[in-house]
């Protein structure tokens, strides 16, 4: 809206009116409430100590503590602040198997050796059952 506004050098309510949108969202201020803040510091606190635990948890913690907060709220905020649960590290390498037809019509050879792309990120909305 602002782009129209000085770019094109219309009015607010025209630029409005081109887009769709009432006049009264673009003076909307979000207001974060200073216990929301405080919310989300106790939740840092406890998901920095903690890192193998999800908002559920979490959530149980700060009852606990004497928030009245809903199960909800804990988990928008837990995905706003981009908390993400820590996996379990394995001792014990991966390892992929690999069918290998011997060359020139040979028998055909498994072959097992560690997976050198274990830790490699995947792509976004792969199936990791499926290796993507």
């Amino acid at each position: 809206m602002q782009y129209l506004v000085r770019r094109h050098k219309v009015s607010e309510r025209r630029a409005c009116r081109l887009v769709g949108q009432h006049r009264s969202t673009q003076r909307y201020q979000v207001v974060v409430p200073e216990q929301e803040r405080q919310l989300v510091k106790a939740m840092n606190a406890i998901a920095t100590k903690r890192p193998r635990w999800g908002y559920r948890r979490v959530y149980q913690v700060l009852r606990d503590e004497g928030w009245t907060v809903n199960r909800k709220r804990v988990e928008r905020l837990w995905r706003l602040e981009g908390h993400r649960v820590l996996g379990p590290e394995s001792p014990w390498p991966r390892w992929q198997f690999d069918l290998d037809a011997a060359g020139g019509g040979g028998q055909p050879h498994l072959g097992i050796r560690p997976d050198e792309h274990a830790d490699a990120p995947r792509r976004p909305g792969a199936d990791p059952q499926c290796g993507g």
